[in-house]
């Protein structure tokens, strides 16, 4: 999408927001009800998900529809699951792309 006019990326697509934008959501079903959550798209190939509730982890991560991040069992949980016991934490450790541990 470098060095396009407006007009050109039109050409290629009805609306700007399918070729780049941000999407705000809430999770709603499971561990994860509750998690506050935004799809990224740069335009250049490059599309992750924040997850704002779990102190801006990268959920997941692709790089021209190629998956770059992995996804554990445990899939997105909320931080109210948080287990503080031993390795406790695993049970809401989802992995992603890049976790930040709280900080």
């Amino acid at each position: 999408m470098k060095n396009l006019t407006k007009r050109e990326m039109l050409k290629y697509a009805g609306d700007f927001s399918q070729l780049f934008g941000i999407k705000e959501y809430t999770l709603a079903g499971g561990k994860a009800k509750g998690v506050k959550a935004f799809d990224i798209k740069t335009g250049s190939g490059l599309e992750f998900t924040v997850l704002s509730d779990r102190c801006l982890d990268i959920a997941g991560l692709s790089f021209k529809g190629i998956n770059c991040s992995y996804i554990s069992k445990t899939g997105i949980v909320s931080p109210e699951f948080y287990d503080e016991s031993g390795i406790g934490f695993l049970r809401s450790f989802n992995a992603g792309f890049l976790t930040t541990c709280g900080l």
